[in-house]
């Protein structure tokens, strides 16, 4: 669901109509003099996190696609040499004295898992928006995703859900992610702001009154 909530008062009534129903929500923030997905105030709410991803980002408008990048064929001298390095550094390390066991518990959990016969590639996103790359659209918690027999619609979703905990995570930029208990916060920081007497969400949207009698919003208050 897109809705627009412009106030306090009325981010409040919403969620404590809808909380049980949407367990996911993205709030747009002003951020700079452009907002690619959503404007400040706008939120989407959706009972799983990719609802969310797909709405905010319009993931089927758009087109973004999954795309399989077929690793050792298009790159086989880079995909050779990855596990080559690999296991050099480990002999390495162990004639120096600096392979320790927490090393090698590694070093075998991810022979097992990415190994040069089964690791052939991996899926990544492409016609992103912003022409953005999957380096710039996520960050360090990005898990690869190598398999390339999964069905699109799993991928996807993977992705989507990848989406909402990164940039969640980050904190930074146009869009914040919440879930129901981080959602919960934030309405109980504003609502605590707002009883101090400090700055909160929507404040400059309310409605005062003016002397000659209208109500306008404060901050076209004169």
């Amino acid at each position: 669901m897109f809705v627009v909530l412009r106030t306090l008062d009325e981010l409040e009534a919403f969620w404590s109509e809808h909380r049980e129903q949407f367990s996911y929500s993205s709030e747009g923030i002003q951020y700079g003099d452009e907002q690619q997905f959503l404007n400040a105030y706008e939120w989407v709410f959706g009972p799983s996190k990719a609802a969310v991803v797909k709405t905010v980002f319009r993931w089927d408008q758009v087109g973004i696609r999954c795309q399989w990048y077929d690793w050792a064929t298009e790159s086989p001298e880079d995909h050779v040499s990855f596990y080559l390095d690999r296991d050099h550094s480990r002999k390495a390390l162990m004639v120096e004295g600096r392979w320790r066991e927490h090393d090698e518990v590694q070093y075998q959990d991810d022979s097992k898992r990415y190994a040069p016969e089964t690791d052939r590639g991996w899926w990544r996103l492409a016609n992103l928006p912003a022409n953005c790359s999957d380096l710039d659209w996520f960050g360090n918690s990005h898990e690869e995703i190598n398999d390339p027999n999964l069905p699109l619609e799993f991928v996807a979703r993977a992705f989507q859900e990848q989406t909402f905990d990164d940039w969640k995570a980050g904190g930074e930029g146009e869009i914040d992610f919440h879930g129901t208990q981080s959602l919960d916060k934030v309405v109980a920081y504003w609502r605590e702001m707002r009883r101090c007497g400090q700055d909160y969400y929507g404040r400059e949207n309310e409605a005062v009154k003016l002397q000659d009698g209208r109500d306008v919003p404060r901050r076209q208050e004169r």
